[in-house]
């Protein structure tokens, strides 16, 4: 399904601050890549219209953005599996609680097999687009069919992971 945009001439992460001021200003020079990246994602998804609109002054629309700027962090990362989904759960938690790392997995959670059932995945083509009127997002990319596929490897690794850690070896 291919969203079209309104096309705002600039996009703002809060009010009255531009976005791309607002995620340059978060980079320090320590960084690693995976801050880096996940910092550069953490609100890609406020790039979508209803954000724009939300944040200009409509309080009625919708302005949840975290989980599909984590979604968006996953199908543009090439980090290894572990730090790919503290990447995720860094973004997908960064307006409110921390989730327990080995439940991403669950059915019902982000990374689950429902997770491409999320309402937030319905924005996906607009935000990706508008993304990519910023030179800083201009190789942004993802389809539902890739995340569902990731998804079912980040499964497999969260199970495996969990099976791994869950002896304790007492002398």
């Amino acid at each position: 399904m291919r969203i079209e945009s309104i096309l705002f001439s600039e996009f703002f992460s809060h009010p009255n601050k531009l976005y791309i001021e607002h995620i340059e200003n978060m980079f320090d020079s320590d960084d690693t890549l995976l801050e880096r990246e996940v910092k550069r994602f953490h609100d890609i998804a406020k790039l979508k219209n209803n954000f724009q609109i939300y944040i200009r002054g409509d309080k009625g629309v919708d302005k949840n953005h975290s989980l599909l700027s984590a979604y968006l962090f996953l199908l543009n990362s090439s980090f290894e599996q572990k730090e790919a989904l503290f990447g995720f759960l860094a973004i997908a938690s960064h307006h409110g609680n921390i989730e327990n790392f080995f439940k991403l997995g669950e059915d019902n959670r982000y990374i689950g097999k429902y997770a491409t059932n999320s309402k937030e995945l319905s924005f996906l083509d607009e935000v990706i687009l508008n993304a990519k009127s910023l030179d800083f997002y201009d190789k942004v990319e993802g389809k539902i069919s890739i995340l569902e596929s990731k998804n079912k490897q980040y499964q497999k690794y969260i199970r495996s992971f969990k099976f791994r850690n869950s002896f304790e070896y007492r002398d």
